[in-house]
C-alpha cells in the first residue's frame, strides 16, 4: 500500500463492511453476528495495524460516496469495477 501511496502521491485509507456496526457512545463493535467483533475497537485495532485511516461499516448498507469517492477518484480508480 504504501508504494502505491507514493506512486500516486496521496494518502490511502481502507473502507471495511462487518457485520454489525461500531457505537458512537463507545466506540466498539455491537449487534454483531460473528460474536468475536462484539465489544472490540475494531476499526482502531486495524487502522494501528495498517497504519491508515480506517472506514468501517455495516455490510447491510450501502457504501456512501464519502467512504469510497475520495480516495477511488484520487487514485483513478472506479470502486464498482
Amino acid at each position: 500500500m504504501r508504494d502505491v501511496e507514493t506512486q500516486l502521491g496521496v494518502t490511502a485509507s481502507v473502507g471495511i463492511s462487518i457485520p454489525g456496526v461500531i457505537s458512537p457512545a463507545t466506540g466498539l463493535v455491537k449487534n454483531a453476528n460473528s460474536i468475536a467483533l462484539n465489544r472490540h475497537a475494531f476499526d482502531r485495532d486495524i487502522s494501528a495495524l495498517l497504519g491508515c485511516e480506517v472506514w468501517v461499516e455495516n455490510d447491510a448498507n450501502p457504501p456512501k460516496p464519502a467512504v469510497v469517492g475520495p480516495a477511488s477518484a484520487t487514485a483513478g480508480v472506479d470502486p464498482y469495477g
